[in-house]
């Protein structure tokens, strides 16, 4: 699951199942564990974000993908640049993102299925942008 939330929230879910076809898809192209798993949040973050990337000023990131950032952000950029929207990387920032923020809060609501996400994702809409 993938939320943004400022002063307009959108949650995007994933799927287990759906996860474990865009591993399998990225391992027969013969990518690295480690490239897998950032391109899989790269084509996420897409599908969270096309419908306000325009409105977007900043873009922050948990800092869980300490000491990936820069392949982190290749892989955000290579995402978008199968998408006809403009997408500038240094909106991007990599920050701590602390429990009492309104995407935690937000995240953690859906988790609990006391909100539903926004949209579900099937594995054809993420493998555009793997």
């Amino acid at each position: 699951m993938l939320v943004f939330s400022n002063r307009v929230h959108f949650s995007i879910l994933i799927p287990a199942s759906v996860k474990k076809q865009c591993h399998r898809y990225l391992k027969d192209e013969s990518r690295l564990p480690k490239t897998r798993h950032l391109r899989l949040f790269a084509a996420a973050l897409v599908l969270l974000l096309e419908n306000y990337i325009h409105r977007i000023d900043q873009i922050i990131i948990d800092t869980e993908y300490r000491g990936s950032e820069s392949e982190l952000k290749l892989a955000i950029k290579n995402a978008f640049k199968k998408t006809s929207l403009k997408f500038d990387p240094d909106k991007i920032v990599f920050m701590r993102i602390g429990k009492k923020s309104d995407a935690h809060i937000l995240a953690v609501e859906i988790l609990r299925e006391r909100r539903d996400s926004d949209r579900k994702i099937s594995f054809e809409e993420m493998k555009k942008f793997l």
